[in-house]
């Protein structure tokens, strides 16, 4: 068994996962990207850039969400979130990856907060708290 340092600073060397050795080896997004050579911080920088388009999306979606309507806003997200998803599932780029779950993150907010408003806007009062706790409860578990 060897490690990452056994031949990621060595240009003559290449390694292959060996997926059939072992139950444990799986092909994702760690392995497509090449982040077994590369330093912790590329694996961060993916987190950092989506949960950066999240914390943009809470300062920016809602307010635009307001003033153009909900409805745009909700369908722009569903329209921009799946090339973006699309994008993460098949390239091998890491500047891609990290640029596509930027956008990702207002996405996310647009669809939770437009999304679930308008979803409250359009229900009956007495029914609005159990299906708000339902729809929170299963996004939180998802």
């Amino acid at each position: 068994m060897c490690s990452p340092e056994d031949f990621c600073n060595w240009p003559n060397i290449t390694y292959e996962v060996n997926y059939a050795g072992s139950e444990e080896n799986i092909y994702n997004l760690y392995t497509r990207l090449g982040l077994v050579c590369k330093p912790k911080s590329a694996m961060a920088k993916i987190a950092m850039s989506c949960m950066v388009g999240i914390f943009l999306g809470v300062l920016i979606v809602p307010r635009i969400g307001d003033l153009i309507g909900r409805k745009p806003v909700f369908w722009t997200s569903l329209f921009v979130s799946l090339p973006a998803l699309v994008l993460v599932a098949v390239t091998s780029s890491l500047l891609a990856v990290d640029i596509a779950v930027f956008l990702a993150g207002p996405c996310i907010i647009a669809r939770m907060s437009c999304g679930f408003l308008m979803l409250m806007e359009q229900m009956e009062r007495k029914h609005q708290a159990k299906v708000g706790a339902v729809i929170m409860v299963s996004e939180g578990l998802c």
